[in-house]
């Protein structure tokens, strides 16, 4: 209960754009630890948080930090438990660098949704079990970033967000068309 109030509590910080804009974004992630301490199987509240820590906040390292600590009381027959496996190696990948780490996560996502029973596990499992084997063969792997980019960008619920992938996914060569009805397409980079 004391998860989902100070859940509450930040919908309403994060929110506050007027304020936002003031004083910024710095204690997302002193929320999201709260949030990990005392109910770490609060699924949904990871894919809020790691948008708004690691864009948002700036602290990629803390969101990482707070995913690998709240992994530990997760299973992968918990609903859309491999969602934060996929996030965390997006994280990895593009704001830490960490492309061994952001492979391992993209591996352990497509395990985790593999055995879910979820209509997007199987989505999400080729789309991870591809971004590793991208990683693998190159980690430079701009098709790998474009798969993160791309993730951030169909998840987001802000303008802000969106932009930014879209913007990060043009720079490494991809090319991003929204159709009328909010469809994205992507074209992956020529060369990787």
């Amino acid at each position: 209960m004391i998860a989902d109030w100070v859940f509450l509590g930040f919908l309403q910080y994060f929110g506050d754009g007027q304020v936002r804009q003031q004083t910024g974004y710095s204690l997302v992630p002193e929320y999201f630890e709260i949030i990990v301490n005392r109910d770490p199987r609060f699924i949904k509240s990871y894919l809020f948080f790691s948008v708004a820590s690691s864009i948002y906040a700036g602290r990629p390292d803390r969101t990482v930090t707070l995913m690998n600590q709240g992994l530990k009381s997760l299973s992968p027959d918990m609903p859309q438990a491999y969602y934060i496996w996929l996030y965390k190696g997006t994280d990895e990948l593009l704001f830490l660098g960490d492309t061994e780490a952001a492979q391992h996560s993209h591996e352990m996502a497509a395990r985790w949704a593999s055995m879910s029973n979820e209509s997007d596990g199987k989505r999400i499992a080729a789309l991870s079990n591809q971004s590793a084997q991208f990683l693998a063969r190159n980690p430079d792997s701009k098709k790998a970033q474009v798969n993160s980019w791309t993730m951030i960008l169909v998840n987001a619920v802000d303008g802000r967000t969106r932009q930014l992938a879209i913007d990060r996914i043009e720079a490494l060569g991809g090319q991003v068309s929204i159709s009328p009805k909010g469809e994205v397409k992507i074209a992956p980079p020529k060369q990787d």
